[in-house]
């Protein structure tokens, strides 16, 4: 962890971008679902050292980064079928990004405040926080479920077993794990070969 606490904000920045860039590539038109099992990862590698604050705001630029990726279309439905001008309809697009971006910043917030005041529950923690978030965006102000992170493993027939009993979100819940655990343990090994260096 410390490895990771001296790096300057632009790296926690580009951290934070990686994921928003990774997450609309699970999903079609890219179909690259494999990613969601490290599309979390850069995120939680700064959020090991971020303050709460700077946790949040990360989480919120990595949400609006994917879901600009992910709402992109509004642009055209609005311009060409609402006859909304061009420029108004980037900006509610953007504005809707910002609003599910929301969802992620708050999920940063949650699961950096888990690990450091209940450490030993972090790892299944993180996850409920993320499917609870899903839950809210799904069902909330009439609900926009648009790709939670379970759907990206439409294609993977092992992976979705799980839906029959628990849905997408067990899903989600699964994947979110892989994630954190991952985190953890590149943390840890980083911890570690820092350790030795020193001594």
């Amino acid at each position: 962890m410390p490895m990771l606490q001296h790096r300057p904000l632009a790296v926690h920045v580009l951290l934070a971008g990686l994921t928003g860039l990774l997450y609309p590539l699970c999903f079609p038109d890219f179909d690259l679902g494999w990613l969601a099992w490290v599309a979390l990862l850069p995120l939680h590698l700064v959020l090991a050292t971020a303050t709460l604050r700077r946790a949040f705001w990360l989480g919120l630029l990595a949400g609006l980064i994917a879901f600009i990726g992910i709402v992109s279309w509004v642009v055209t439905a609005m311009h060409l079928y609402g006859k909304v001008p061009l420029a108004a309809s980037n900006v509610l697009m953007v504005l809707l990004a910002a609003y599910l971006g929301l969802y992620v910043g708050l999920y940063a917030l949650g699961a950096t405040w888990l690990h450091r005041a209940l450490p030993r529950l972090s790892l299944l923690g993180a996850p409920f926080l993320w499917v609870a978030l899903e839950w809210f965006r799904t069902y909330l102000f009439s609900g926009l479920p648009w790709d939670l992170l379970g759907y990206s493993q439409y294609q993977w027939l092992t992976a979705i077993q799980i839906a029959d009993h628990a849905g997408v979100y067990g899903v989600s819940f699964l994947v979110v794990l892989v994630n954190v655990a991952l985190a953890e343990t590149v943390l840890w090994v980083l911890d570690r070969s820092r350790r030795s260096s020193e001594g």
